[in-house]
């Protein structure tokens, strides 16, 4: 929940702006505490036709404020609205997300037309306009049984009791994409709190909708859907909206202190979601895995540590037994064997970052560039196998001053240390940023994502 004393002043600003500028909008639901606190975001409905009204207040109001808009997306058009990201410029970094709404539609097709919406707003009762009740209870009840199957339970007693105190909101909210038999139907369910039965029906729910508005196509449908479409075909070969980081530096530097601060901190919620790997995809199976059921008599290839995740994952060990270089072929094997797992990878990442996920990698690839049981492998077949590898957007280089990290890995050498951070200095130019590790964790994660925000600011 964002915190009172920074938040209250720009939402109230925002909402004077809003009303003196003669904006149709009104905030969706979890208006409660506002504007004093926020929970997850602040959803807003705002009239298509003023939506860069709306943007243009936005930026107004916080220009003056201590918060910086940090992320503008706009949505497809058959959506409508965007979302926005804004940060707090002084002190600890704390996120507002602010979640705009044009038109509240499933699939490409309107489930509570805009037009209800317009003109059924409580303009009274708060600072900020909201839905009648009915028309709440409508687009609270609608939306979760279309996009996740269930009404969830912290909504169901708010929807029985704004859907009995507003029946007539309620059924013109739901009339207006669906048939007066389904509502009715609806309605009766509600009033009993059948939500069991309720979710019962959300196929032949979805199925009627589609049906009602592919037999009466109107042009402004027949565009919706078209946009629909584009959007998801856009979806899968974007990768804009996600961000993928990967950490690394010599054993002690802080890569899985740092990536792991990094994903508790809140600046993360810009993104859908976070996922964590350490060093590889885990796509194929362990190398080991693979010799053992081949060839059941022999030993596991040298070097290979079925127990050790960084072994398996990126081929990097601890412990003073494998710091001793591999020969040529035990150096290639796990590269060329382990780039293929990154090659499959592509189709897992790129799902992920078309979703807008953040994606870190404790250790990557580019372990076997700098990690001393690989120094024997050329470094042309690495420069090669890196063409099939996902290219992060930036290369974390965690890095300190060799006798500080030799404290924390003495298995290492100082001389060894100095040698791995040199070699890490020319990987990924132009993608790579050095950041040292003597401040605290919470303070090298605000700067990186300095770098990572100016790269993304749009």
């Amino acid at each position: 929940m964002t915190n009172a004393s920074s938040v209250e002043p720009l939402l109230t600003d925002l909402f004077d702006r809003l009303n003196d500028g003669g904006v149709d909008y009104c905030v969706l639901r979890n208006y409660e505490e506002l504007p004093e606190h926020v929970g997850n975001d602040v959803d807003l409905w705002v009239d298509s036709r003023h939506l860069d009204d709306f943007r243009e207040v936005l930026r107004t109001a916080v220009e003056p404020s201590e918060w910086e808009l940090l992320i503008s997306r706009s949505r497809m058009r058959w959506r409508g609205g965007g979302e926005f990201f804004l940060i707090t410029t002084g002190g600890p970094s704390k996120i507002l997300h602010i979640d705009v709404w044009s038109k509240l539609y499933w699939r490409g097709v309107p489930f509570v037309s805009e037009a209800v919406i317009r003109e059924r707003l409580d303009v009274k009762s708060r600072q900020f306009p909201i839905p009648e009740q009915g028309v709440e209870a409508a687009q609270l009840l609608v939306k979760d049984l279309l996009y996740n199957c269930e009404v969830p339970k912290r909504y169901r007693s708010r929807i029985r009791e704004f859907a009995m105190d507003d029946p007539d909101g309620f059924r013109t909210a739901l009339e207006s994409s669906l048939s007066t038999t389904t509502t009715e139907k609806l309605t009766e369910r509600v009033r009993q709190s059948d939500w069991a039965s309720i979710e019962e029906i959300v196929p032949s729910l979805r199925r009627e909708l589609l049906l009602r508005a592919a037999t009466s196509p109107s042009s402004h449908q027949l565009k919706n859907w078209g946009a629909y479409a584009r959007e998801k075909i856009t979806e899968v070969f974007s990768v804009d909206r996600g961000r993928f980081i990967s950490f690394i530096g010599p054993d002690g530097s802080g890569k899985s202190t740092t990536s792991q601060a990094l994903s508790s901190h809140p600046i993360t919620s810009v993104f859908v979601d976070i996922s964590y790997y350490h060093g590889r995809f885990g796509i194929l199976p362990d190398l080991s895995d693979v010799i053992a059921q081949t060839w059941p008599q022999s030993h596991a290839v040298p070097g290979d540590n079925s127990d050790g995740e960084a072994a398996n994952q990126a081929g990097a060990r601890d412990g003073e037994a494998a710091r001793d270089a591999f020969g040529l072929l035990r150096a290639a094997m796990y590269p060329l064997y382990y780039s293929l797992d990154f090659l499959l990878g592509y189709v897992v990442l790129r799902r992920k970052l078309s979703r807008g996920e953040l994606v870190l990698f404790d250790r990557y690839f580019y372990d076997y560039y700098y990690q001393p049981e690989y120094r024997r492998c050329p470094r042309w077949l690495l420069d090669g196998l890196s063409v099939l590898v996902p290219e992060p957007d930036f290369v974390v280089f965690l890095s300190n001053d060799p006798e500080t990290i030799q404290e924390r890995k003495p298995e290492l050498s100082v001389d060894e240390i100095r040698r791995q951070l040199s070699v890490c200095r020319t990987i990924a130019p132009g993608k790579s940023l050095e950041l040292r590790t003597d401040e605290r964790p919470e303070r090298l994660v605000n700067r990186l994502f300095d770098h990572l925000l100016q790269d993304d600011h749009r």
